[in-house]
């Protein structure tokens, strides 16, 4: 927990020396860095009785309460770590990860609705689970944060408990839920591959039509072949894991590699090379595809006009 105080003489606060000394090593806080449990549960039940008072889920006001906590606290988060929380502290609240949390978090990251934090709007990059927790190793994890190197650092993985627990002792409240400090199962060996897949200004236009399309958790995908051709287009080269810089006017989506006014960062999938975001794919039906034009610009897609 952080400590501080203001001194009365002057106003300015001072910094308990113990706290700086016991600070986290890695800069991407968590909120059990942060903050203890009668806090959590707070800002739990805070962010439900807002939601019935909204006629909104009881899940919903839980999460957006605990984003805006992370987010005054200059902490990183994910659905997973979020979903932990609410199920230590509040168990009585019923919701899927992956079909509730997951999709609320980046549809409000897409359409630009989190919270920011002191230096700037929310972050998101793609992680891969490590072994800290039961979850397979190699997992992809969206995590949230203040900046890219935040993220990279933050310890983000925790072990959602099952739906349905007890209500926990009031006068003996669960420690905030934090990472493992050591993985809990050995690391799968991957197959051999010396660097990520790599497009470059070399590759010829692909010839014939591109297409994105919507897969079944209402992402957008734009397949490697759409980078492979404007690669080629600007003469450079792209490479999975690479961040690239997404715009929208009107129903217009921009893709660029170089950052554009106004733009949200995501990262090319390491492995594929393609990208996966949420755009305006959630209130499109699955499997549905648009045309992606390679410009001097970068990518577009019309999303007004599916094929």
């Amino acid at each position: 927990m952080l400590r501080s105080w203001v001194d009365s003489s002057d106003g300015d606060e001072v910094i308990d020396e113990e706290t700086v000394m016991n600070a986290p090593i890695h800069t991407g806080l968590a909120l059990s860095d942060v903050a203890d449990p009668a806090y959590v549960l707070q800002v739990i039940s805070e962010g439900v009785d807002d939601a019935r008072q909204a006629g909104e889920p009881d899940w919903m006001g839980a999460v957006d309460a605990l984003i805006a906590a992370c987010v005054e606290r200059n902490a990183c988060f994910s659905s997973g770590e979020i979903s932990t929380w609410i199920r230590t502290y509040r168990p009585d609240v019923y919701f899927s990860v992956t079909q509730s949390v997951g999709p609320h978090i980046r549809s409000r990251y897409q359409d630009g609705s989190l919270p920011s934090y002191r230096s700037g709007p929310v972050q998101q990059q793609s992680r891969e689970t490590a072994g800290y927790s039961l979850a397979p190793v190699h997992t992809a994890v969206l995590v949230y944060g203040p900046d890219l190197f935040a993220i990279r650092s933050h310890c983000f993985e925790l072990d959602v408990p099952a739906p349905g627990g007890a209500m926990p002792d009031l006068t003996r409240l669960p420690v905030v839920p934090a990472q493992s400090a050591a993985p809990v199962q050995s690391v799968p060996h991957r197959p051999s591959r010396a660097r990520p897949p790599r497009v470059t200004g070399q590759v010829l236009p692909f010839k014939g039509s591109l297409s994105a399309t919507v897969h079944a958790d209402h992402r957008l995908c734009i397949p490697r072949r759409a980078f492979e051709a404007l690669a080629s287009k600007q003469r450079r080269t792209v490479r999975g894991g690479d961040v690239v810089y997404v715009s929208t006017l009107g129903d217009e989506i921009c893709i660029s590699l170089d950052p554009l006014q106004g733009a949200r960062t995501y990262t090319l999938v390491t492995s594929r090379c393609r990208l996966l975001f949420a755009a305006q794919a959630a209130s499109l039906p699955v499997h549905s595809h648009f045309t992606v034009r390679v410009t001097d610009d970068g990518l577009k897609l019309d999303m007004s006009s599916p094929l």
